[in-house]
């Protein structure tokens, strides 16, 4: 059997889209509500007596459409309105449901109405092809948010069936609008965004992720604890080679919800670490905090690493002002799956004689996993809430590949 002629039981899809045409059943087919609020909107003109029509019987109510058909032929909105009564799950009397949505998919092959009713006879018939057909069009063009979950939820399925990848990949396009709008849609219908990567990898090389989206799904994913997907999707974002630790320099701004740096407390009047990145002549940008003496969110700054099990050297320079702490600060490495901590800098305390060098060796056992966070952090917990005072600059930080390390 074809693909596009699959019954609804067949394949791996065959239950989960069982659930889909029940869901969209139920959350479509209160056609009469449909019906009254295209009334309502004053979506149909002709149907001037909206209020009168759905206070008919059923019987009346076709025979006035009917009417409505035989004085305009061409107008397609009376016929949609029939063919919305003839979806009705108690059925309308004396309406033959295919030839009226022939009829108005004829007259108004993309008025929304019709293409839902179209979505779901296709969805009914396990026709998945032409399923997807309209509810890109309807995602794409009318922004249809049941459209885009519908699309979310066969999105999430497909990487279990080829067929089902091979027709939404099909259907990708460098103006496809509609795919952000799906992958946007996935917490909604609680699909995660890793079972989404197969129709994400289809869509990189044509531009369809963008920046803006990248960070949606990013941030999703290193929740997840899809680092390595994650990772990919940044990588595609930057379009460049990157190293194991981003802006190690500080010479860029922050990007949030990725790869960059992240400060745990941006609110200025209330935060006990005060994060910018300031120019300090030849240095360049560099990292600056200042301790107001109020409790401090730890950690600080952090950032996520993607990071194999191996042996890392971690090294930086770091400059001191005036800085208050009995114990000092640290950088310090650990497991993002349980919290292991890995390594940590020696203490960072008041600097007398200008820029001075930090390092630490990172060991990444295998039972860590990939991801790994780099997070700056008072060196004793307590000092977190008593809180300093004092500056600190932070630059030139490099992470590399040890080989001298078993």
């Amino acid at each position: 059997m074809s693909a596009s002629h699959r019954s609804p039981g067949a394949g791996p899809m065959g239950l989960a889209l069982l659930g889909l045409v029940a869901a969209l059943w139920l959350g479509w087919m209160a056609l009469e509500r449909n019906l009254q609020q295209a009334c309502v909107l004053k979506q149909w003109p002709p149907l001037a007596r909206c209020e009168a029509l759905a206070a008919q019987p059923p019987a009346q109510r076709v025979q006035a459409l009917r009417e409505q058909v035989a004085a305009n032929p061409g107008d397609a909105r009376p016929l949609t309105a029939l063919a919305t009564l003839s979806h009705q799950p108690e059925g309308a009397p004396g309406l033959d449901r295919r030839a009226l949505l022939e009829a108005a998919s004829q007259l108004a092959p993309h008025q929304r109405q019709v293409l839902r009713l179209r979505a779901n006879d296709a969805l009914q018939q396990g026709q998945w092809p032409a399923a997807v057909a309209q509810l890109v069009q309807l995602a794409q063009f009318h922004g249809d948010g049941e459209a885009a979950r519908t699309l979310a939820l066969m999105v999430g399925q497909a990487g279990q069936d080829r067929a089902l990848l091979n027709t939404l990949v099909s259907q990708l396009q460098p103006d496809g609008r509609w795919l952000d709008r799906v992958l946007r849609s996935l917490p909604a219908a609680k699909v995660p965004v890793v079972q989404a990567m197969p129709v994400v990898q289809a869509a990189m090389p044509l531009g369809l992720i963008t920046p803006a989206l990248g960070q949606v799904l990013i941030q999703q994913l290193i929740a997840g604890g899809a680092w390595l997907d994650a990772h990919a999707v940044w990588l595609h974002v930057w379009n460049r080679p990157l190293g194991l630790l981003f802006n190690g320099d500080f010479e860029q701004d922050f990007v949030k919800h990725g790869f960059d740096w992240n400060v745990a407390d941006s609110n200025p009047y209330r935060a006990g670490a005060r994060v910018q990145q300031p120019r300090m002549g030849q240095q360049g940008r560099v990292l600056e905090v200042v301790f107001t003496g109020r409790p401090i969110a730890q950690p600080v700054v952090s950032q996520h690493l993607v990071l194999p099990p191996g042996a890392y050297r971690f090294s930086g320079t770091y400059r001191s002002r005036g800085l208050r702490s009995n114990e000092g600060l640290a950088w310090v490495f650990t497991c993002a799956s349980n919290r292991q901590e890995l390594a940590r800098t020696a203490a960072i305390k008041d600097s007398a004689r200008g820029w001075e060098k930090i390092s630490a060796a990172v060991p990444v056992p295998r039972d860590c996993g990939v991801g790994v966070q780099l997070s700056l952090q008072t060196f004793a917990g307590y000092e977190a809430t008593t809180g300093l005072r004092g500056e600190v600059w932070f630059d030139q930080f490099e992470l590399r590949s040890d080989e001298r390390q078993p």
